[in-house]
């Protein structure tokens, strides 16, 4: 066959095959910079969310993630907290007043009228004191204290005795008209035990130790221990130092004894006569909507006045607690 005849027929088969096979496109080239570029502008996910398979059958278009949470969890809460806190602002003030009431409360060993006298000489004599303990619950609600007070006592006339929950220490503040204000900060150095007495009942015991933290430049600084030996007697034990000296000296005692009946606590069930307030032995009488009640000292009695359905309710409570 003749050259002139092939070259059409070539030509012609290689026509018919490109129209079977569609058109074809050329893919551009592109250079290695562009192709960097587009691996950078490819979305990352920002965190570890799962990914959630489209609706759109089981292998949609695209996959979507799953619904969007404004704010974390935490966030959420504290939110929640702050919120709960506004609506009801007096149950902190209430949980903080019952931690510190609770805290004071095995003290209350304390409770009542004693009389005191001193190791040390002042002239001829050993100094006499007349200390009174009472609760006080109206100075400052939030912080039930005992609180002694005394017209004889050559070191304080006034003592306030409280505990601070956020500090978990107990708080002392001494006032005396020839010093003004000292404060103090305690802990136990023999913790509260209740021990049988030559009487056959439990006797209250503990060593609290108070070391003076105010006023801070005060060239010397004491330190008292209160030294319960039973439920009827206790040591108020006296020691300071100067300046920077390593340790504190002991330099008087004041002994006290109760004067009359013990109004604290104790393995006595004191039945109807039990104090509304501190549940110790009640020595006088409140009236609250026809009903008497019975309390062991005027800081009691005052406290009640203020809120007798308070005390009511918190008696009531303490009484389904017992066996």
């Amino acid at each position: 066959m003749s050259d002139r005849i092939l070259t059409p027929l070539i030509l012609g088969i290689a026509l018919c095959v490109g129209c079977s096979s569609g058109e074809t496109e050329i893919a551009p080239q592109v250079s290695q910079s562009e192709t960097s570029s587009n691996q950078l502008e490819t979305p990352v996910p920002e965190n570890d969310e799962p990914v959630v398979a489209s609706s759109v059958g089981e292998s949609g278009p695209e996959p979507r993630r799953g619904p969007i949470v404004l704010g974390s969890s935490s966030e959420s809460a504290a939110s929640d907290t702050k919120r709960k806190s506004a609506e009801s602002p007096a149950s902190t003030e209430d949980l903080s007043r019952e931690s510190v009431f609770e805290a004071v409360k095995p003290l209350q060993i304390l409770m009542g009228s004693w009389e005191g006298k001193t190791q040390k000489q002042f002239g001829e004599f050993s100094a006499v004191d007349e200390p009174e303990w009472v609760w006080d619950f109206l100075t400052n609600k939030n912080q039930p204290a005992l609180v002694m007070s005394s017209d004889k006592s050559p070191y304080f006339k006034k003592l306030r005795l409280t505990y601070a929950p956020q500090t978990q220490k107990y708080e002392l503040t001494a006032e005396h008209e020839d010093y003004g204000q000292r404060q103090f900060t305690g802990e136990f150095i023999e913790e509260i035990r209740d021990v049988p007495g030559d009487d056959k009942k439990l006797h209250r015991t503990y060593k609290l130790e108070f070391t003076q933290v105010a006023p801070e430049d005060d060239v010397e600084k004491w330190q008292i221990v209160f030294n319960q030996k039973d439920n009827n007697r206790y040591l108020m034990e006296m020691s300071k130092k100067r300046g920077t000296a390593p340790r504190f000296t002991r330099f008087d005692t004041v002994a006290s004894q109760r004067q009359g009946t013990s109004f604290a606590l104790s393995d006595t069930d004191y039945g109807e006569k039990t104090c509304i307030v501190s549940g110790g032995l009640g020595t006088a009488t409140v009236s609250f909507e026809g009903k008497t009640y019975y309390v062991c000292c005027s800081g009691c009695s005052a406290a009640f006045n203020e809120e007798p359905e308070r005390w009511i309710a918190k008696a009531l409570e303490e009484a389904k607690k017992k066996p």
